[in-house]
């Protein structure tokens, strides 16, 4: 609820680095250059929490074929994660 609206920059979801990373890929989506992605970002919670999280975004057309909106669907893969680190 808290980001419903608000462009990653404006929240302290990411820090200064993964912003960069997230609005490049956003940019992507908007210059339809992919009509979807998949990417892993690392995220923090309000409690100061560092997530790893996949991002499973597309773009939205409205009836005349331009993008309405960026569709984000987020999953919590922290424990994939360090699962495959503890493999290697």
């Amino acid at each position: 609820d808290e980001m419903i609206g608000r462009r990653p920059g404006g929240a302290p979801l990411f820090d200064a680095s993964g912003v960069g990373a997230f609005e490049e890929a956003m940019a992507r989506l908007l210059r339809r250059d992919l009509p979807r992605q998949v990417q892993l970002h690392r995220v923090r919670t309000r409690a100061g929490r560092v997530l790893t999280c996949e991002w499973f975004d597309s773009v939205v057309f409205d009836a005349r074929g331009e993008v309405a909106s960026i569709l984000s669907l987020v999953q919590d893969v922290s424990a994939r994660e360090a699962a495959q680190e503890a493999l290697e």
